[in-house]
């Protein structure tokens, strides 16, 4: 009998010991880890993407990563030589710089800058015989596609046949001055005349202020005859045509 409680003890104590150190409990095992209770998800993640346009116009940091869910991110756009910052645009719109994001999504950015390079005035003298007309274009940050109260003016109702008339035409408006937005890379003016009786048109003009002037300034006419560099050159004289259309182009590369 005494030997019988003997052995029944014995089984207990191996029990358990077997039970303490197995891995099916759920204490910790041999590693350390709480093998039980560990149920803490990973952490989610996003990615930044953080674009510019013009591509040339200036870098951003960061200009992408990857970041846990609701992290608050920084982030800087510097502008290069001749543009300027103008505002975020995609998932976050805002005209601060630096700006900060919080993620809470695959979020895209896009750093827009302005190309302050097409910045000038271009003085255009209309002669003919002993007439003058004085006219102005060129690109202004505060010009526009169409009129503008600030830096256009309209000119006044042409003058009766046989007398010199010089304006640029725009949709349904003449004008004695037309400056377009600075961040057009493309523009154009057509410029309408008439000339004086017996005589001939004579252009010459002046760029009188050429600082971000880059692209190139030509002028032609409607079927292309000639061309003229109007960087390079200061005047030219159509002749034999008693009115008609001229074409001046700007193209920034």
């Amino acid at each position: 009998m005494r030997l019988c409680k003997k052995v029944c003890v014995l089984i207990i104590f191996s029990i358990t010991l077997w039970g303490c150190g197995s891995g099916g409990g759920t204490g910790p095992d041999n590693s350390g880890n709480d093998n039980g209770n560990n149920n803490d998800p990973e952490p989610v993640e996003y990615d930044l993407s953080v674009l510019k346009s013009p591509s040339d116009g200036g870098t951003v940091n960061p200009s992408s990563g990857t970041f846990e869910d609701n992290t608050e991110v920084t982030v800087e756009a510097t502008a290069n030589e001749g543009f300027s910052f103008r505002e975020w645009t995609g998932d976050v719109s805002s005209e601060n710089n630096p700006v900060t994001v919080t993620i809470t999504g695959d979020t895209e950015l896009t750093a827009n800058f302005d190309d302050l390079r097409s910045v000038y005035t271009v003085q255009l003298f209309a002669i003919s015989t002993e007439d003058t007309v004085n006219l102005r274009f060129g690109q202004s940050s505060r010009g526009s596609d169409g009129f503008d109260d600030e830096v256009d003016q309209e000119a006044p109702p042409p003058p009766p046949e046989g007398a010199l008339s010089a304006y640029f035409e725009i949709d349904d408006l003449d004008l004695y001055k037309d400056f377009r937005n600075n961040i057009d890379r493309q523009a154009e003016w057509t410029l309408q005349y008439q000339v004086a009786s017996g005589g001939d048109l004579k252009l010459d003009w002046e760029i009188v202020n050429d600082s971000k002037i880059e692209g190139d300034l030509v002028l032609t006419d409607e079927s292309g005859s000639f061309e003229v560099d109007m960087r390079n050159e200061t005047t030219h004289t159509v002749s034999e045509s008693t009115s008609g259309s001229l074409l001046i182009n700007y193209n920034l590369q």
